[in-house]
């Protein structure tokens, strides 16, 4: 007798999340062994309570070994993992066939097999990624996830994955004007940023001068900066020398050094994950 369940997405955002399926098992092997004692017993009304107590026992044993505590993820053979899906070239979600393409992904996958858990993504954006991760909705968050002091406060970081630094991006056109950070944060300059994330946090800490638009859908972002609603986005490298691959009518412009820092991607945990980032690092350097 075997109990076979199958996790969703929506399940995996539940309180409670189905564990590690040996201890199902033992749960299956707890109610057959009941379940002689029901066919042994002679008088159906015994057999009618005795079914009672195995009904209850079981639901009891599937409770207690499958739940780990209010939002928070089980740990076992299935790893949750956490990405916004709108950072490509290493996060994508494709609306249509619901799934998760990009390079990190590929990194979760190969992570699991080393693991021996099955990945499942999870949706989530960048406002809500911290918020999403502390409450349990996922085991580790990737997909161009940047290590930075405010999110060291209350995250664990596995090793670095990439190496990045802030650039400009605009329209090719304007490259000859916009030369540096001095002649982008001018007056009826148009810096636009999607919500939440780390491009929105540098803008707003070095423009002082040129308007700054918030826009919620990170993909649009580029359309709208090629299409002249807005004149430039300050994103990673990583991203910004992607989209001018896939749109040539857009220029990277680096910037100064002591502006821009090389900084680091990597896995972000939760600061009780310490096992669990040990066997990443020891992986990542095996890789």
């Amino acid at each position: 007798m075997s109990v076979r369940l199958r996790l969703t997405v929506q399940q995996a955002n539940e309180k409670c999340i189905p564990h590690v399926e040996d201890l199902f098992s033992l749960a299956n092997n707890f109610f057959f062994f009941l379940l002689i004692g029901y066919f042994s017993a002679k008088k159906f009304n015994m057999r009618k309570q005795w079914l009672i107590v195995i009904h209850l026992l079981f639901l009891q044993t599937g409770m207690l070994l499958s739940c780990k505590g209010p939002n928070q993820v089980a740990q076992g053979n299935v790893l949750y993992v956490g990405t916004p899906g709108d950072y490509p070239p290493l996060t994508s979600y494709d609306t249509a066939t619901k799934k998760f393409s990009g390079r990190d992904i590929d990194l979760a996958i190969v992570l699991g097999k080393y693991l021996h858990r099955n990945v499942v993504f999870i949706k989530t954006s960048w406002p809500t990624l911290q918020a999403d991760l502390s409450a349990g909705k996922f085991d580790i968050a990737i997909g161009g996830i940047s290590v930075n002091t405010e999110r060291q406060k209350h995250f664990l970081f596995s090793d670095h994955i990439i190496e990045d630094r802030k650039v400009a991006l605009m329209r090719t056109g304007d490259s000859a004007k916009f030369t540096d950070l001095q002649h982008i944060d001018v007056k009826g300059v148009r810096i636009i940023e999607n919500r939440g994330g780390t491009n929105e946090k540098f803008a707003r800490e070095h423009i002082r001068q040129a308007t700054i638009i918030i826009n919620e859908d990170n993909q649009q972002v580029f359309g709208l900066l090629k299409d002249s609603i807005a004149d430039v986005m300050f994103t990673d490298e990583t991203e910004a020398v992607y989209r001018q691959q896939l749109m040539p009518g857009l220029f990277v412009k680096r910037l100064n050094d002591s502006i821009s820092p090389v900084f680091y991607k990597a896995i972000m945990l939760p600061e009780s994950s310490i096992e669990l980032q040990t066997k990443i690092n020891r992986w990542l350097k095996s890789r």
